[in-house]
């Protein structure tokens, strides 16, 4: 199977139309699609949350022919190639070596069954809302109800599920009933009056937002945005190898667990 029919197949999971409709919605910037394309034929895949020199050399180690990342392998346009780049470097050493790369960032955060749902479904959710819809069952943001819990009960449940101990969390150890969680680092302080929510789960978290959340009564829980999104992706792995039907692998950085 080529990079061009592994893409087709993998928009039939996480259309990548998604990441179109929710820029021309609510505004913001994407790269999502085929980043790299040397027109192989794919036999081996490694999956990761990010195009990084330690998936590429891991790509390298594996004979793979095509890396499939969450975070674009390409973000802001770039000028110039150079071997001195971060990026750069990695693009470079990606194409000596016959590695083509595919990038599911927004398609994969808000389609149904994508990251920032299965993030949600961690806790066991009721009645889960959409806070920023695009189509049916797709968009950012989930709102839910849940078990009544303490704080210190779901950030010890999050740590197990996640595998890190980077969560810093603020706010009283009281009844949780009712939660707003978004994966990355998109929350914004115009969320604040549609959530009606005692707990905000997200990572990345502006000084200003932990303070207003506080003064507004809502507790805070800060997953790392590594931690959060490769807890989901890997279970998107899961679901997508089998699908591809190609031998694949998962990348997983410990130093940012």
């Amino acid at each position: 199977m080529r990079v061009s029919e592994i893409y087709n197949k993998l928009d039939e999971l996480y259309p990548f139309r998604i990441s179109d409709e929710y820029i021309k919605i609510y505004g913001g910037y994407d790269n999502s699609g085929i980043i790299i394309d040397l027109n192989n034929e794919v036999q081996k895949i490694v999956f990761s949350l990010d195009f990084s020199n330690n998936t590429v050399e891991k790509a390298i180690f594996e004979k793979a022919d095509l890396i499939i990342t969450h975070h674009p392998a390409i973000y802001n346009p770039i000028k110039s190639l150079s071997k001195n780049q971060i990026t750069g470097g990695n693009i470079i050493k990606a194409i000596q070596n016959n590695i083509s790369v595919i990038s599911m960032h927004l398609n994969c955060d808000f389609a149904r069954g994508g990251i920032d749902q299965t993030l949600a479904k961690l806790f066991n959710p009721k009645n889960i809302k959409i806070l920023q819809p695009i189509e049916q069952d797709t968009g950012y943001g989930r709102i839910c109800e849940i078990e009544e819990n303490s704080l210190e009960h779901l950030a010890l449940l999050v740590k197990q599920e996640i595998m890190s101990d980077k969560i810093i969390t603020y706010g009283k150890n009281e009844k949780i009933r009712r939660i707003a969680v978004f994966c990355g680092g998109g929350f914004e302080g115009e969320f604040f009056d549609k959530i009606k929510a005692d707990l905000i789960i997200s990572s990345d978290f502006r000084h200003h937002l932990i303070a207003e959340a506080l003064e507004r009564k809502i507790s805070v829980m800060d997953i790392t945005h590594y931690g959060a999104e490769n807890y989901s992706f890997k279970k998107i792995y899961r679901e997508t190898k089998d699908f591809l039907n190609i031998d694949s692998i998962y990348f997983e950085d410990k130093n940012l667990l």
